[in-house]
């Protein structure tokens, strides 16, 4: 037997013997996956939430790995890595879904994806869902995608997606799968209530507003002269962008500098604060103190009634430019009674209309820095 001969052979056996491993589960089986999306906030109302949902054009992409990498089959030689070495890359197959294959069920997506595909069986191992043309912000599509463990198990998360000038929220559920690695969106998650709903903190209606291209008069800079507390820093960009939504006035001042003092070499020295018509509805500010020399972060966010709904404070320690300790405060409207951690949701009460008052006057003082 000659030895091209001897290589399909093996390589015969080597097939035969991975798909025998794979040919006893059910060439019936799937997977459902639910995308609840029954939280919104942001520049959006209910109707225009369910128009987005009810939108003809979601699509969901599926991506299937081959259960072995042989290569001429399932797999080709490619060149990967810094030293561009040889490597052996398995070739994904893909499915789409679109229309009447994504059913809709008030604020619910559903759909089902075999589970494995073709003859080789192969693997579902990466799906993403998305709806690309967005009427209410053109800049961003609605997207999630994550990866697909097999497993015969139930798997379900909070979910976010940023829709640009607002979000949708709520829960993503596989049955017949678990979550692999991958992008799953659950900053500002609460908690659960009694139904099992997943909560998310409130959002001010403008606060999504926060994007360079969400304004029309941008780059605003800093009056002359400027503050005595910016005199002695290097200023990376400072600017006030400007637009007007549904007759609110809305501003964000965007500052980023550096301390040029012996403290820990010099650290950063930032404003982030948004407004609606004057009122700030979010601040974020970081600096760096000397004698001792400490970090310092605040950041406040308020809810469509000017009420705060997240707030949190960082005071790092520093010794010899290394950071000794650090202190964290957090709190958020989900915070019930404090936690006995060191870092954590609800380490620290509400601000007190002391500290608030504090803010909302930096606030303004920042915003007179500009015209």
């Amino acid at each position: 037997m000659n030895i091209s001969l001897q290589k399909r052979l093996l390589t015969m056996v080597i097939v035969v013997a991975g798909l025998l491993g794979f040919w006893q589960r059910s060439a019936a089986a799937d997977v459902e996956v639910a995308l609840d999306l029954y939280d919104f906030a942001g520049d959006i109302d209910a109707a225009q939430r369910d128009a987005l949902l009810h939108d003809p054009r979601w699509t969901v992409s599926a991506a299937y790995a081959p259960p072995l990498k042989l290569p001429g089959l399932t797999a080709s030689w490619r060149r990967c890595g810094f030293f561009s070495m040889p490597c052996l890359e398995g070739e994904d197959k893909e499915i789409t879904l679109t229309g009447d294959a994504i059913t809709r069920e008030g604020s619910l997506l559903r759909f089902t994806l075999p589970k494995r595909l073709g003859f080789l069986r192969y693997g579902l191992s990466y799906i993403s869902i998305e709806l690309a043309m967005n009427p209410y912000d053109p800049q961003t599509h609605l997207e999630t995608y994550f990866f697909v463990a097999d497993e015969q198990k139930a798997s379900r998360a909070p979910i976010i997606i940023d829709g640009g000038s607002f979000r949708l929220a709520g829960s993503l559920e596989l049955k017949g799968a678990r979550f692999g690695a991958g992008i799953l969106s659950n900053e500002a998650y609460l908690g659960v209530d009694a139904q099992g709903r997943y909560h998310f903190a409130p959002v001010q209606r403008f606060a999504l507003y926060r994007n360079g291209y969400q304004f029309t008069l941008r780059g605003v800079a800093l009056r002359e002269p400027l503050p005595e507390e910016l005199r002695n820093k290097k200023i990376y960009h400072a600017t006030l962008d400007t637009r007007e939504v549904a007759g609110h006035r809305i501003e964000r001042i965007d500052i980023s500098a550096r301390e040029l003092d012996e403290c820990n070499g010099g650290g950063s020295f930032d404003y982030e604060i948004q407004y609606v018509d004057g009122e700030p509805i979010s601040y974020a500010h970081s600096f760096l103190s000397t004698d001792p020399c400490r970090g310092h972060y605040q950041g406040i966010q308020w809810d469509d009634n000017f009420r705060p709904s997240v707030y949190m404070s960082i005071l790092t320690e520093f010794d010899s430019s290394y950071a000794t300790s650090t202190t964290y405060a957090a709190w958020d409207v989900g915070c019930g009674q404090l936690e006995k951690s060191d870092i954590g949701r609800c380490v620290a009460p509400p601000p007190s209309v002391e500290l608030e008052t504090e803010i909302k006057n930096d606030a303004q003082r920042v915003r007179g820095w500009f015209p």
